[in-house]
C-alpha cells in the first residue's frame, strides 16, 4: 500500500469527531428550515413560495453535504508521524500532518464541557515553526488521543 495515499485507516491509532461536531448542522438546517416554511407558507406570490421552497432545499443540501463531511474526516497516526485526512469533494479532499520528528509537544484543550461531552480539541506543536501547528477541535475522547499520541512520541525518541 502506498503510504502516500490513504486507502485504509489504521484502526488502532485512529480518532474521530464528537457528536458535538454534529449539533451545528442540525441547528443550522433547523433555521433554515424554519425560515424557508415560514416564507413559503404566510406568501401569497408564487415567486416568494418559490423561494421559501428554495431555502427549503438549501438546508437540506447543506445538511447531507455537512454531515458526510463530518463523516469522512479522521485525525490518526502511524508509523510516519499524525495526519489529519479532511474533505469530501475529490477537489477538496486533502491530508496534512506532522512527522513524529516535527512533532515538539501534544496537548488537549480541557474542562468542564469538554470532560462531560468526551470531545476535546488538540493542538499538536510543530518542533521548528509555531506557524505549522495542527489544531482540531471536537475529537471524541481526545484526551485519550493525546495520551497515546505522546506515548508513543516518548517511544520514539527513547528507542
Amino acid at each position: 500500500m502506498d503510504r502516500n495515499y490513504i486507502v485504509e485507516v489504521p484502526r488502532h491509532g485512529s480518532f474521530f469527531l464528537s457528536w458535538v461536531a454534529y449539533v451545528r448542522p442540525w441547528i443550522l438546517f433547523a433555521m433554515l428550515t424554519a425560515i424557508g416554511l415560514l416564507v413559503s407558507q404566510s406568501a401569497n406570490a408564487a415567486n416568494i413560495i418559490l423561494a421559501g421552497y428554495v431555502i427549503l432545499f438549501i438546508g437540506i443540501v447543506k445538511l447531507i453535504y455537512d454531515l458526510a463531511w463530518r463523516r469522512r474526516f479522521r485525525f490518526f497516526y502511524d508509523l510516519e508521524g499524525v495526519w489529519l485526512v479532511r474533505g469530501l469533494l475529490p477537489g477538496r479532499r486533502g491530508k496534512k500532518g506532522l512527522s513524529w520528528l516535527e512533532i515538539d509537544e501534544v496537548a488537549c484543550d480541557s474542562g468542564p464541557f469538554s470532560w462531560l461531552t468526551k470531545s476535546y480539541g488538540i493542538t499538536i506543536s510543530h518542533r521548528f515553526s509555531a506557524t505549522r501547528q495542527l489544531h482540531i477541535s471536537q475529537i471524541k475522547h481526545g484526551d485519550r488521543a493525546v495520551a497515546a499520541i505522546n506515548e508513543r512520541l516518548m517511544q520514539e525518541f527513547t528507542d
